[in-house]
């Protein structure tokens, strides 16, 4: 009894997120990404509002947030809330110890992301902290992923290696990365399963373009912000309803069919947004083998880039796309 009353003490002292691990749903739908880094700099509250709102249609995401210390106050608030908890799981853990790597399933994660102190003094040490965490998690998922390529039969198997989109603040510590990348045999700059963000640029970026084009920061952030639709009070002028109505407007990258290839990109355009309201904009061409935007073109490729009010209306844009080829080829092979 004693030695069962120490260990009782031991486990009630103890964090429950040093024993949590992430379980899989029984849904072949859903998919989990991995959140690694710095979390509490990057406004938890912010982070996951726009990672689950119901205008991306993730019903089907889990978020995985890997932390060495206990949850702060505001991600408390969020694994308690009623829209959030079933989709977040929060894991004290290490992304350089293997044990906790394999407790939040990142081998089988469709994206990880590295989030940097953006607040830090050395940033220097601070992109080395990410650096070291991404080798340390890339070689984990090299390990276990080509294993679990074998078991592609079970239920939760998935067909390509995780996604990494990973933060640092200054563009040098940038091409450290790729040369480190390079020299362990990695791809490199051709490598398209990880995006880097410079902090520094991104900034320096903006408020270049601004200076050229006034507004432009305004117009970034409301494309790649999610917003909920608000009423308009009667009395408020024309320019604020229409204001309001731009901001539930979002970018999305989606795949067309295979039937569309061939098709005149300016009659696409105006098939979208004159029937469904979505206004394709750019393409994503792929240029030996990484890539590219391209905001014309005589045919049709794989990926495209639009912007609409939810990804619900994207998907029937691309289904209409889908039936209106088929029946202009039906309509063609009766004319014959």
């Amino acid at each position: 009894p004693r030695q069962t009353n120490e260990l009782l003490e031991m486990i009630m002292t103890s964090s429950r997120f040093l024993r949590a691990r992430y379980k899989a749903p029984r849904s072949r739908r859903a998919q989990h990404i991995v959140i690694c880094g710095n979390v509490g700099s990057s406004g938890v509250i912010e982070l996951f509002t726009e990672l689950f709102h119901q205008d991306h249609d993730a019903a089907d995401l889990h978020a995985v947030v890997l932390q060495p210390e206990p949850p702060c106050y505001e991600m408390q608030l969020m694994l308690r809330h009623k829209l959030y908890k079933l989709h977040l799981t929060y894991l004290e853990g290490s992304p350089f110890v293997e044990r906790d790597l394999r407790r939040a399933r990142v081998h089988k994660a469709v994206a990880v992301l590295l989030l940097t102190n953006k607040y830090s003094k050395n940033h220097d040490v601070e992109d080395s902290k990410i650096i070291l965490q991404l080798f340390s998690m890339q070689k984990f998922i090299h390990t276990n992923w080509v294993a679990d390529t074998r078991a592609r039969n079970t239920q939760f198997a998935t067909n390509e290696p995780p996604f990494f989109c990973t933060q640092l603040i200054r563009r040098e510590n940038e091409r450290h990365l790729k040369v480190s990348s390079a020299a362990d045999g990695d791809q490199g700059e051709g490598d398209t399963s990880q995006r880097v963000l410079c902090l520094n640029e991104l900034k320096m970026g903006m408020m270049a373009k601004s200076c050229l084009c006034p507004g432009t920061n305004a117009l970034v952030f409301n494309l790649i912000s999610s917003f909920n639709a608000e009423g308009t009070n009667d009395d408020a002028p024309a320019w604020l309803s229409e204001y309001k109505h731009g901001l539930q407007w979002e970018m999305y990258k989606t795949g067309m069919p295979k039937d569309a290839d061939g098709l005149a990109f300016s009659h696409v355009v105006t098939v979208m947004y004159e029937r469904h309201g979505v206004v394709l904009y750019a393409l994503s061409v792929k240029k030996r083998k990484r890539p590219r935007i391209a905001t014309e073109s005589g045919r049709f490729v794989p990926d495209v880039a639009v912007t609409a009010e939810d990804r619900r209306v994207v998907r029937q844009a691309i289904r209409h796309q889908q039936s209106l080829r088929k029946s202009d080829s039906s309509d063609s092979e009766v004319a014959v």
